[in-house]
């Protein structure tokens, strides 16, 4: 007879600190703003969700393709060529081409990681606007404003993804 021991469940992985940020402005957002935000952060919760998914892709990717390693090679073929003014050879050519390739990962990373901060930085202008205007018992047309701005941002990190989505 064969004992085994119970496997006890793993508990889920911690939700990433930008979407418990989400997730916590939602829940300020519902005491001051109207029930129609609610969507809106819904939509943005989402696109934020898919950015972090493309950021973990870029640094794998970008981690596997090496861009240190990269990037010496390139140093080192024009180094090592007769003259510094010549047009590359197909190697120098190669590996420039290479080294571009990869800085474009590198740019993508950092625009993706640059519209998640931006989208976060809107969220929490809009939830302070929301609750200046409730305490101030004022319009809302500064909370408006932050909101189509949350829009713009939610629509910019769904355009990344789209772009991001082949690899």
């Amino acid at each position: 007879m064969v004992l085994r021991r119970r496997q006890t469940p793993q508990p889920p992985p911690p939700e990433p600190p930008e979407l418990e940020r989400i997730d916590a402005a939602k829940a300020r957002l519902s005491r001051f703003a109207p029930a129609s935000t609610e969507a809106l952060i819904g939509d943005l919760r989402m696109a934020v969700a898919d950015a972090l998914a493309d950021r973990e892709r870029l640094r794998a990717l970008i981690g596997e393709l090496n861009p240190e390693r990269i990037g010496a090679e390139l140093k080192q073929a024009l180094r090592e060529r007769r003259d510094p003014s010549a047009e590359d050879d197909r190697r120098v050519a190669s590996l420039r081409s290479r080294y571009e390739s990869v800085s474009h990962l590198q740019n993508k990373l950092d625009e993706v990681e640059g519209n998640i901060a931006t989208a976060l930085v809107d969220l929490d202008t809009t939830v302070a606007e929301a609750a200046a205007a409730a305490l101030a018992s004022q319009e809302s047309g500064n909370v408006d404003r932050h909101l189509q701005q949350l829009k713009a941002d939610t629509a910019a990190l769904a355009a990344a993804h789209r772009e991001l989505e082949h690899l």
